[in-house]
């Protein structure tokens, strides 16, 4: 079983700055956008996408994945995801960090040295035991 356990999503389509942790219980997602009364523009799409691109590279809004779609709106930064997640016994750190256009790894604590996107994605398809088509079904 997989388990979050911490997220910061900086500069990600319309987030400025935010952090989760998610070890003190379950949690739900749900939004209100005060300006439209409707539960449509809260972000909650822009975080499970945040999650998804920090895993796969890969935006479930942005279908073209193009870089540029997935930066920050207002003010056009390039995005930085950090996710905490555990699997069994094991603690996986993911830093998809375009600002310095670096992905990095660590199972518990120890840096995995991956060459390529390819393989930085099967690694994550087995840490994380789904693909990114299962994963935005």
């Amino acid at each position: 079983m997989v388990c979050f356990d911490n997220i910061i999503i900086e500069d990600f389509y319309s987030i400025g700055r935010v952090e989760y942790n998610f070890r003190n219980g379950i949690y739900k997602v749900e939004g209100y956008d005060k300006d439209t009364g409707t539960q449509n523009g809260a972000g909650k799409s822009t975080f499970s996408s945040a999650v998804s691109q920090c895993l796969y590279n890969r935006s479930q809004k942005n279908p073209k994945n193009t870089l540029e779609g997935t930066y920050n709106t207002t003010t056009g930064r390039p995005y930085r995801i950090q996710l905490t997640f555990s699997v069994g016994e094991d603690t996986v750190y993911v830093d998809n960090d375009r600002t310095k256009n670096l992905i990095n790894i660590e199972v518990n604590g120890v840096p995995q040295r991956i060459k390529g996107i390819k393989n930085q994605l099967a690694v994550i398809k087995d840490l994380f035991g789904v693909d990114y088509d299962t994963f935005n079904a």
